[in-house]
């Protein structure tokens, strides 16, 4: 039986992807053809996809060209999945495609299917750095998702909770050289794992991402079927915050290969940290919009500065937000009740609620007797906030997507466009509803919704191949994107 931190370090660890299996050969044979993907089959990984990506170094930020590649890899990895899967499955009834590479065969078909029945997010955290290239200004990262990682999830799983709760172990990498001294190096690679053991327990948008699609070429046939290719570029943001949510950490292994050194560490992520500022955490939710309401003018600006002041965005319309902060006051002439209820806009859900105990008016004026009762409330409303603000950054907040002009003849589109959803980076719990003539699906999203909307929009065009059958993207808002069949 294999050992915790065998089943951990086999999962988790970009150093251990690399024990048994030549990267430098598959590195080689990707360089020379220019490929950006490359799929195969070794003893060590069974089936694997490897991806090469290349990333502009920003104002010297090493750590964040490497991060932004990982993420690219990340997304450039599911969407081949999906397309992969979509084109194989479209074309014949045949479930499974022998592969021949290297003298060795292997079902693609399957193991694509097989990462496509695991959740997307899993399958993402799967994919690890297994070597980097600089030259100059540009990082060159390859990242590997093997299938030994997707059939271990239940193990890992099992791993996770022998280590305690929120425990996990991962690996950071980083150069040296070049100016940058060893020791700093070791000190960015444990930066990069701290993110990477935050991304594991918190969720993936602890660093933001945003994939940006350009159509550099285009084609329409005689039946109205397109062909096109684009170039993806990509920003990401990784917060200094980060690191603030690791309660503790140790370093279990050290290697320099090379110009690199990775750093291997077993941290204790805290999920309910008490933030002073939760503007980075929102930033990577896709910033969204709080709307303060209240039946009194003091109540009004006190609790909107107060939530201001915690680094939420406040906007003073509906449309803007995704939260609606409502805040009740009952006042009398011998005493003043508050309630405040915090409701999820595209739901109607309230997410917590919180009253004071009633005080005494006591002769005050109503400005120091809401003052009062603020203060009285600050900390419980912290704490609620708090736990509401992690749960959504783990599991996604509340976005819609609407389908406009939806008739019976487009039914095998929206067929597509649910399958595109479910395969969107950080997309989860998608449902579907019928509103008349308009397709109603309501999920949960970590990151911006013109993020959702770009992926989308780009994924219509690979699984709908004839024009008149896509619905054309419309408005874009803060909590809804909307897609409109002409």
């Amino acid at each position: 039986m294999k050992t915790l931190s065998a089943i951990i370090l086999a999962i988790c660890s970009a150093a251990a992807f690399a024990a048994g299996f030549d990267t430098s050969s598959a590195i080689s044979e990707m360089k020379s053809t220019g490929k950006k993907i490359k799929m195969g089959k070794t003893e060590a990984t069974g089936i694997y996809i490897m991806c090469m990506e290349t990333v502009q170094i920003q104002n010297g930020d090493l750590a964040l060209a490497q991060e932004t590649a990982k993420l690219q890899a990340r997304t450039a990895i599911a969407e081949f999945m999906n397309v992969q899967v979509s084109s194989h499955t479209k074309r014949t009834t045949v479930t499974k495609e022998t592969v021949n590479n290297d003298e060795e065969n292997f079902s693609q078909m399957e193991f694509m299917q097989k990462c496509m029945k695991k959740d997307v997010n899993q399958v993402q955290r799967g994919v690890a750095i297994c070597s980097m290239e600089k030259r100059g200004e540009r990082l060159t990262v390859f990242c590997l998702l093997m299938e030994k990682v997707v059939d271990a999830t239940a193990q890992l799983e099992k791993a996770m909770k022998k280590l305690g709760p929120d425990t996990v172990q991962v690996s950071g990498t980083a150069f040296f050289g070049n100016g940058i001294t060893q020791a700093a190096a070791e000190k960015a690679a444990m930066a990069e794992a701290q993110r990477e053991a935050i991304a594991q327990v918190l969720g993936m948008s602890v660093v933001s991402s945003s994939a940006r699609q350009t159509i550099s070429s285009e084609s329409v046939d005689n039946d109205g079927k397109e062909n096109f290719s684009c170039d993806d570029s990509f920003k990401a943001k990784v917060f200094s915050s980060a690191a603030g949510f690791v309660e503790s950490s140790r370093v279990v292994d050290k290697k320099v290969d090379g110009a690199t050194v990775t750093v291997t560490i077993v941290a204790k992520v805290s999920r309910n940290k008490l933030m002073s500022d939760y503007r980075s955490y929102l930033e990577s939710m896709g910033n969204p919009g709080f709307c303060v309401r209240s039946n009194n003018r003091d109540m009004l600006e006190l609790c909107s500065g107060f939530f201001a002041g915690l680094g939420l965005r406040m906007v003073d319309n509906l449309y803007d937000s995704a939260y609606v902060i409502d805040v009740i006051c009952d006042f009398n002439e011998s005493e003043a009740a508050v309630r405040v209820v915090v409701k999820d806009k595209v739901s109607g859900n309230t997410l917590f609620s919180q009253e004071n105990t009633p005080v005494s008016v006591n002769g005050r004026s109503q400005t120091a007797l809401c003052r009062s009762i603020l203060n009285q409330m600050k900390g419980e409303l912290h704490q609620k906030l708090n736990t509401f603000i992690g749960r959504a950054n783990a599991d996604g907040r509340a976005v819609q997507v609407k389908i406009l002009n939806y008739e019976s003849d487009y039914r095998a589109s929206i067929k597509a466009i649910e399958k595109a959803l479910k395969m969107v980076p950080g997309v989860s719990n998608v449902r579907k509803k019928t509103q008349g003539s308009t397709i109603l699906f309501t999920m949960n999203y970590k990151s911006e919704t013109e993020d959702l909307a770009d992926f989308l929009e780009k994924q219509i065009k690979v699984d709908i191949k004839r024009r008149s059958m896509r619905p054309v993207r419309g408005d874009v808002s803060n909590t809804s994107v909307e897609f409109c069949f002409e």
